[in-house]
């Protein structure tokens, strides 16, 4: 059976400005996005019986047909009459609600993977009709670099590159609800062109420049309910770092440093309110385009990598990857195999090993998901 891994970046939004509210309920918005190198990764594996099986290592991510890559699967499947089965396992780096387009991302690796995997043929701009069907972030993350996105955020300028930069990306470990927060737009703070200065920054190619002209609409009001938020960036600020910025709808929020050194003392600084622990340390990625063609054969050119170093949110239990599943110790029970997989299209926890049926049932006291058990 075949098979195949890819890397799903995260974005940032270096730029966000709602002009208007349309007659469909929706906004017309204007979004400057760029990719960095914070990754989950996805892995697509050929099965015998024409299903699509979820995996995922983060018990927030649903498992079903709410979910992203679900969705890509599924449309590919059906539009292209494939009758060949997917296992799909999603490596989650990228926090989960955290305005980092990180389920927009899992699908778009999606559609690619499965694009070269069955030797579809699709080009981009195929690619992103599909995209578009699951979710605005999706042409983006198809396409990569940096992007003037407008209307909706499906209507892609291609912005000069941007020179390497250091950031530090915090998550408070809150979720905020982009339904919520386009829901209480402040129409007397919006409207307006906010991005002309962002945008001519960006052209200097100078990274002080473009620190200081980084603009948010969302952080007219979604910080007041959220003070987190708001100390996060304080903190940033306060530390050194050129400019900070809340990503889309929050609630991580991301600063560009002067360099690495300053990168790491304020990822050490947040720390203390925000540990790393999904990570274990924070660490510093430095992407080459060049590598990109290991993982994403089919993107025409290559997109533009920001390095940073990053701060995860809390996450109780890490064993490590086996196959499909997760493996770890469990304290006295010692080692067992916990996989979690849609089966019927719920969510559900299988276990193996030693002591199999206990450290199931003690790890989904910790991670109430599992709908059904077998063992």
């Amino acid at each position: 059976m075949k098979k195949i891994c890819l890397k799903a970046p995260a974005k940032i939004n270096l730029g966000l400005s709602i002009l208007s509210k349309l007659s469909s309920g929706y906004h017309e918005v204007k979004f400057i996005f760029q990719q960095v190198s914070l990754f989950d990764r996805i892995y697509l594996q050929e099965i015998k019986k024409n299903e699509i099986r979820v995996y995922c290592d983060n018990q927030d991510v649903p498992l079903n047909q709410v979910n992203t890559v679900y969705q890509a699967a599924l449309l590919i499947k059906k539009t292209m009459k494939i009758k060949t089965g997917i296992a799909i396992k999603i490596e989650k780096n990228i926090p989960v609600g955290g305005g980092l387009a990180g389920g927009s991302s899992d699908a778009a690796q999606t559609l690619i993977g499965l694009n070269r995997l069955w030797n579809i043929g699709l080009n981009t701009k195929d690619l992103i009709k599909f995209g578009l069907k699951i979710g605005m972030d999706v042409a983006y993350q198809l396409v990569g670099g940096s992007q003037l996105a407008t209307h909706q955020g499906e209507k892609l300028k291609t912005l000069p590159p941007l020179p390497k930069m250091n950031l530090v990306l915090s998550n408070p470990n809150i979720n905020v609800s982009t339904q919520w927060a386009y829901a209480n737009v402040d129409y007397s703070q919006v409207g307006q062109e906010q991005l002309e200065s962002l945008i001519s920054a960006i052209k200097t190619g100078r990274v002080e420049k473009i620190a200081q002209n980084l603009h948010n609409d969302f952080e007219f009001w979604v910080p007041n309910f959220y003070p987190a938020i708001l100390k996060i960036k304080r903190k940033m600020l306060e530390a050194g770092a050129l400019g900070a910025l809340m990503s889309g709808s929050g609630p991580t929020v991301f600063c560009v440093c002067e360099n690495h050194s300053s990168a790491v003392k304020i990822a050490h600084l947040l720390k203390k309110d925000y540990p790393p622990n999904l990570f274990g340390e924070e660490f510093n990625l430095d992407f080459l385009p060049s590598l990109w063609s290991n993982f994403l054969p089919l993107l025409e050119e290559p997109p533009d990598i920001v390095s940073g170093v990053f701060i995860g949110t809390h996450n109780e239990v890490r064993p490590g990857d086996k196959g499909l599943g997760r493996r770890g110790l469990v304290p006295g029970i010692g080692k067992i195999t916990v996989q979690r997989k849609s089966i019927g299209g719920k969510d559900a926890l299988t276990s193996k090993g030693r002591g199999a049926r206990a450290g199931l049932n003690r790890f989904s006291h910790k991670h109430p998901l599992s709908l059904t058990h077998r063992t």
